[in-house]
């Protein structure tokens, strides 16, 4: 999952920035053609954002601990969060 992350996502990003620069040609287009881009990814990054920490608000109020499962599966049985023990 790694190598997806940074190197193919690199190289997505560098493709969509060449594309920009070689469709805007000149300094001043590029500047015009590259700020929807931007805009729309810093807009997609805040929706994200704001939609996972609505979900931990709601995990916080219904007490929810995620992956409780699998700690207590490597753990062993009879282990208790309440007992303090993190």
């Amino acid at each position: 999952a790694k190598f997806w992350i940074d190197v193919v996502g690199a190289r997505i990003a560098k493709a969509i920035g060449s594309t920009i620069n070689t469709y805007a040609g000149t300094a001043e287009r590029i500047v015009q053609y590259g700020s929807l881009p931007s805009v729309v990814t810093a807009l997609g990054l805040w929706v994200v954002c704001y939609a996972a920490g609505m979900k931990f608000d709601e995990l916080l109020e219904n007490g929810e601990i995620i992956g409780i499962e699998e700690d207590e599966a490597q753990i062993g049985p009879g282990f208790s969060y309440e007992d303090g023990d993190v």
